[in-house]
């Protein structure tokens, strides 16, 4: 089959040039007789050798636009754009060859009709691209036109009329049009007219409309300088994304020596942005030793293992063996274990990463699902297995403490892992080994009674879908009606402390808190949601019911 269609396709010919016309006439005539867009279109073709009857036949179809209701539906606009991109097309195909000027004026009306985006859902959604291949079809048709006009007022018209962000491609295309010399005095007009407007504070809406211009003109000027006076025109104190964006401008377009005077001083809170704006200058300069310095301060501000990555890039051997002896300790005192972790794998340092697990293995448990597997494949990439069992146990202790139905086959599946790893772990800090663990876990978990016939083999859940992770940990089907709704922000004062001494009567003393020193570590690590905690069919829902976020695990065993 494959070779018949491939033998096809070569003898298909490249276009419609080769066909016999009367051919041609019969078949779109038969398509036009099936649909309406295509009668359209066919009757815009028929006309297309009398320039007048076509301008007349499009200009009633542009009307019919005008002429739509008010009360267009999120299902209209899909066929409304199809209808829209039709026109704008024997515009440019049928009538500006005949005559530019007068597509043009068809372009210009139609650019009108953003007005129907008024009120829409999404702001008419489908309908916004078509406007911005308007402008870029407008800006083609006024080049072809050949008529004396002052085109960037007639840009900047167009431009203040917008009050749906579509027209933005007049501006950011004004260069298709205009030479540097009209785009300058364009940029001067517009900086002119800002100041005016910042006397009157009814049209402070228009000053900003303008600033955003300004932006687009010195992309097409190549200008940073522009840059920076469309941001200053509306805030006197830029902010770090805004200075950010001068910076980019001046490294694109004029030479990163320029960018420092806006790099000066202190950013407080927001210091680090202020580095990785210099470290991104310094590089351009091929400034080693302000690069060194610059990623030192970034390093020590918030270790990572990007940044760390980065410093050794620029250290000699002496500075690059210091800071690879003292990653681990760094690490140790990181706010994020995922962070310490990551840093401590990104440089092999494997054993420390797993030490540093068992160390802070309470905060494990504040990572969600997906979070915890990601942490769980690092070690895995890293051959380390006691990471690797750590990541495991948490995540069927998540199945279990949340009683997750439909991911008991993943959490067997888990267990089974478990066996398999046993056989390479080196336990230390007294975690308990896989038989113990699970005697553990039977313990605490005894109740879970689906699980504990999985696992041991004595029967299968026939409801059970454990072929998607995102499915296990998603979705809500199969369990009563019984329901709790709580907040996220109480799932860390609910999972036992199973790390502490790491014995059997700490496992047993599940029930207190974890707060304190885990709660301030990990609190950038956690959602500010609301979670719904179901308790599914087959398992006991009486008695105290433990708090933990959907998905992740309460703590450690061991």
């Amino acid at each position: 089959m494959k070779d018949i269609q491939d033998g096809s396709e070569k003898k298909r010919p490249k276009g419609l040039s080769g066909l016999n016309l009367k051919t041609m006439a019969l078949f779109l005539e038969d398509l036009a007789e099936r649909d309406g867009r295509i009668r359209e279109r066919v009757e815009a073709l028929y006309l297309s050798s009398d320039a007048s009857a076509l301008s007349d036949y499009l200009k009633k179809r542009l009307d019919g636009f005008y002429d739509l209701s008010g009360n267009l539906g999120f299902r209209d606009l899909m066929p409304l754009a199809r209808d829209f991109r039709a026109f704008l097309s024997d515009t440019k195909i049928l009538m500006a060859p005949l005559d530019a000027g007068v597509a043009l004026d068809l372009v210009d009306r139609f650019l009108d009709l953003d007005s129907l985006l008024e009120g829409l859902e999404e702001s008419g959604g489908p309908l916004q691209p078509v406007f911005s291949e308007a402008c870029d079809l407008w800006l083609s048709l006024a080049a072809q036109s050949g008529l004396a006009m002052d085109w960037g007022e007639k840009i900047l018209s167009h431009f203040l009329k917008d009050r749906f962000g579509v027209r933005v491609n007049l501006m950011r295309h004004a260069d298709r049009l205009l030479g540097p010399d009209h785009l300058s005095r364009l940029a001067d007009q517009m900086i002119k007219d800002a100041g005016e407007k910042a006397m009157d504070a009814g049209r402070e809406w228009q000053r900003y409309r303008l600033s955003m211009g300004l932006r687009y003109l010195s992309q097409a000027l190549r200008n940073p300088e522009l840059m920076a006076q469309s941001v200053t025109l509306v805030q006197t104190e830029p902010s770090p994304r805004q200075i950010g964006d001068i910076v980019q401008a001046y490294l694109d377009y004029e030479g990163p020596e320029a960018a420092l005077s806006w790099l000066a001083g202190d950013w407080g809170e927001r210091e680090l942005e202020r580095l990785d704006l210099l470290d991104q200058v310094y590089a351009a300069m091929d400034d080693g030793e302000m690069l060194f310095q610059i990623r030192r301060e970034r390093y020590a501000a918030q270790p990572s293992a990007d940044y760390l990555l980065a410093l050794l890039d620029v250290c000699d051997a002496d500075e690059r063996e210091g800071f690879l002896a003292s990653a681990a300790e760094t690490a140790r005192h990181t706010n994020s274990l995922y962070s310490g972790l990551n840093l401590l794998l990104s440089i092999g340092h494997v054993r420390d990463a797993e030490t540093l697990l068992v160390e802070r293995l309470e905060a494990l448990t504040a990572y969600d699902y997906t979070a915890v597997l990601r942490i769980q494949e690092k070690f895995e990439s890293a051959g380390a297995v006691l990471g690797q069992i750590l990541c495991y146990r948490t995540l069927i202790e998540g199945i279990l403490d949340e009683a997750r139905f439909r991911a008991y086959g993943k959490a067997v599946a888990y267990c089974r892992t478990l066996e398999d790893l046993e056989g390479e772990a080196v336990y230390h800090g007294g975690l308990p080994e896989h038989s113990s663990y699970i005697d553990l876990l039977r313990q605490r978990y005894g109740d879970k009674h689906v699980f504990w016939q999985r696992l041991d083999g004595k029967g299968e859940d026939p409801d059970d879908d454990s072929g998607s992770e995102s499915r296990d940990f998603g979705e809500e089907s199969g369990f009563s009606d019984n329901e709790e709704i709580w907040n996220e922000r109480d799932f860390l004062k609910t999972r036992a402390s199973f790390t502490g001494k790491n014995t059997e009567s700490a496992f047993l003393d599940a029930d207190k808190s974890v707060q304190g020193d885990l709660e301030r570590n990990v609190s950038r690590e956690t959602y500010d949601k609301k979670f719904r905690k179901k308790v599914p069919r087959g398992t006991s829902g009486g008695g105290k019911t433990v708090r933990v976020p959907r998905g992740t695990s309460g703590g450690v065993l061991g």
